[in-house]
């Protein structure tokens, strides 16, 4: 979820959390600051474990009275502690075993990073949110492609392909509609004019000049469509 090394999130300390400004800030490995937002899912989390420890985020409650070696002290039935990374790891192996996971404690970090690389396509957030201090490491790790992802990748592509075709084909198809049409009323004009010329020639009128005039608008209509212009005065 958060991202954070085992050490870090076992050992979170509420100085460490800033609720106001939904914030976590931890001190990595190296002496590093490492902050990270604190998203609507952490903050449930958080919440719930609001007053139950002065100190510490996580805790739990003793079940049993033993003397733990590695802290040198007794652990008191019923009393409530601090998490340890020893404890944890512990508990996260009997919880994989039970439930036959072969995960790591570590892969839940990789996890986390991966899906937020995969959702944003951003290595650099990726990198922040990890707190790598060079963002070549987090590529080396996380700039990969599973073949998961492969299909919808493709299938993203050949989207992008397709609508760009239909669009160069709605343009192509729009532009020889445009020629067309033009091509259209031009005729009918012609038309329209040759009809006029014949009607002056039955009305007796200069017939030689109307019969050349009739060929310009023949010609005129030939060459419409290869952009030639045809004018009376070139019968003249």
């Amino acid at each position: 979820m958060s991202s954070l090394r085992r050490s870090n999130l076992v050992g979170l300390t509420w100085s460490e959390v800033d609720l106001a400004n939904r914030q976590i800030t931890v001190i990595q490995k190296g002496d590093r600051i490492q902050t990270i937002e604190i998203d609507n899912e952490m903050m449930e989390i958080l919440l719930r474990q609001l007053d139950i420890h002065p100190v510490f985020v996580f805790t739990y409650v003793a079940k049993q009275t033993y003397y733990n070696k590695r802290a040198e002290r007794m652990i008191i039935h019923g009393q409530r502690y601090p998490m340890t990374v020893a404890g944890f790891t512990s508990w996260y192996k009997r919880i994989g075993k039970k439930l036959d996971l072969d995960i790591r404690v570590h892969d839940l970090r990789r996890t986390g990073a991966t899906r937020m690389l995969r959702e944003t396509g951003n290595l650099k957030a990726v990198q922040k949110h990890l707190g790598h201090a060079d963002i070549k490491l987090t590529a080396k790790h996380y700039a990969h492609v599973s073949t998961g992802d492969m299909i919808p990748l493709q299938e993203r592509t050949h989207a992008g392909t397709r609508r760009k075709r239909q669009e160069l084909a709605a343009l192509k198809a729009g532009r020889t509609q445009s020629v067309s049409d033009r091509v259209n009323h031009g005729i009918e004009g012609m038309v329209d004019e040759r009809l006029a010329l014949v009607n002056l020639i039955e009305k007796e009128a200069d017939t030689d000049l109307i019969r050349r005039m009739l060929a310009v608008v023949d010609e005129r209509q030939r060459n419409l469509k290869s952009g030639r212009q045809t004018t009376y005065a070139e019968v003249a």
